[in-house]
């Protein structure tokens, strides 16, 4: 796997142990017009900023933008004091208390980890039993590159703890497309054969999936 980083001329390279140092130099080599014309782009791209989790920030759940409502929980009211949200408004419970903003961030990651999960838990068991496989593990994690991975030896697939920022058929397109893994490891003509037979919109899903932006953090 290769990627850039916006704002710098790095390229960072990541490959199983056995893969050897030759190997590597020579996908690098293989990708040598890529990089030239993309390096150039990254250095110009400004990196996204961090959130600053205050009022009037954009944030996404679920393919919607709200507009982030932070508010003081009180006793009265103690189902707010978790993190909710409506057509418009991301309401975010905060601390009388001083709380930083990468408290206040780290709450958001596990929130939307949660939303996943509880999303992947109501669609498992319907998938499972469509395409006669068994997860035996999953798990969860935030990655930049990736949107599931799967291992197939052990019956485990990883999905992307932030995919309930993006339109809820593209969680399933991923958890479909990971299982599909356990039938075909490649991408070859037979695993899109299976996703073709398991989900036919899947590339109008993927499509949404890697055009949706959920980057911008902007003041509304």
């Amino acid at each position: 796997n290769m990627r850039l980083k916006p704002g710098n001329d790095i390229v960072y390279i990541s490959a199983p142990r056995r893969v050897s140092q030759a190997e590597i130099a020579r996908f690098m080599e293989s990708k040598r017009q890529w990089l030239l014309e993309n390096l150039a782009k990254m250095r110009n791209v400004q990196p996204v900023k961090p959130p600053r989790m205050k009022a009037g920030e954009m944030h996404y759940v679920w393919g919607r933008p709200l507009i982030l409502q932070p508010f003081l929980p009180t006793k009265g009211r103690p189902h707010w004091r978790h993190i909710d949200y409506d057509l418009t408004h991301l309401f975010f419970p905060i601390s009388a208390a001083p709380e930083t903003r990468e408290a206040r961030e780290k709450r958001l990651k596990n929130w939307y980890l949660d939303e996943t999960q509880r999303t992947v838990a109501q669609l498992l068991p319907h998938w499972q039993e469509r395409m006669e496989v068994e997860v035996l593990h999953l798990s969860y994690r935030s990655m930049k590159s990736r949107w599931g991975t799967c291992f197939i030896n052990e019956g485990h697939i990883r999905l992307n703890s932030e995919l309930a920022k993006y339109p809820p058929n593209c969680l399933e397109y991923v958890l479909v497309h990971e299982m599909a893994h356990f039938f075909e490891p490649a991408h070859d003509t037979r695993f899109y054969k299976i996703m073709d037979q398991y989900l036919p919109d899947w590339r109008a899903r993927r499509q949404l999936l890697n055009t949706t932006n959920v980057k911008g953090m902007e003041d509304a």
